[in-house]
């Protein structure tokens, strides 16, 4: 229980760098300007730094002027959170949890921004797909002829998907989509894909149902396949095997 408990608190840590990133890249802002209060300039504290303990200690305001100073709500932490002890949970403590850690930091800064600006910039991708390579090069799971091809696979049905909707998918989310397939592998990419298609007509349904959007906006299509790839790389195997005996009725 305490080891969850510790990977929550570094999810926390985590998710505050990464609120930082999210603030900063679509203002071109300085990452290091957040340490320091807007009105005074008071340096902050570490607890000041992450908006959920700084909530509870002193209702999230500067101790030397009193000035709100979190930026957002605290939900990119508390996610990161709970989902590097889900990570924790299926991997342990292991090159492949570290791997997951990684890979799931990526997706939230990815699905954050476009959700609010709906834009996935190249300069998070970039090192993306490069972690992506040297991370399964290093832990040796995937080889590379696997993941260029499953990147290819990915963008390329992306690629499809946008010729055919005539602008329903950007450019974004295709290298979004070729970049994840650099870290999960052609069978893993295969089903990612699937899952998004899932999530993502869900997510519009309800966005429709609920008057959030109409036909003709444009849908944030980042969360649904960060949902999706974070998803199949926890559970892929299972789900995989759960589909095949399913469908084949496997004892």
């Amino acid at each position: 229980m305490m080891t969850y408990l510790i990977y929550f608190l570094l999810g926390l840590f985590a998710g505050r760098i990464l609120r930082i990133i999210i603030s900063c890249l679509p203002e071109n802002q300085k990452i290091f300007s957040f340490q320091f209060c807007p009105k005074c300039g008071t340096k902050l504290r570490f607890f000041e730094m992450m908006s959920g303990i700084s909530y509870l200690v002193d209702g999230g305001h500067c101790r030397q002027c009193g000035q709100l100073f979190i930026l957002h709500k605290p939900i990119v932490e508390l996610l990161t959170g709970i989902l590097f002890v889900l990570c924790h949970a299926m991997f342990d403590s292991s090159l492949y949890m570290l791997k997951a850690l990684i890979f799931t930091s990526f997706l939230i800064v990815i699905s954050f921004i476009d959700y609010d600006h709906s834009l996935i910039y190249d300069k998070v991708l970039l090192p993306m797909a490069i972690l992506g390579i040297s991370l399964n090069l290093f832990i040796g799971g995937i080889k590379l002829p696997d993941m260029l091809i499953a990147g290819l696979l990915g963008g390329s049905i992306f690629l499809v998907l946008a010729l055919v909707s005539k602008g329903g998918f950007g450019g974004g989310d295709i290298k979004f989509m070729a970049s994840i397939g650099l870290w999960l592998g052609v069978k893993d990419t295969i089903l990612c894909v699937l899952l998004s298609f899932i999530f993502g007509g869900l997510g519009a349904a309800v966005l429709l149902l609920l008057r959030e959007k109409t036909m003709k906006d444009k849908f944030p299509y980042a969360p649904y396949i960060a949902l999706a790839s974070f998803i199949t790389l926890l559970y892929g195997d299972f789900l995989v095997t759960w589909y095949y005996n399913w469908a084949f009725q496997v004892k």
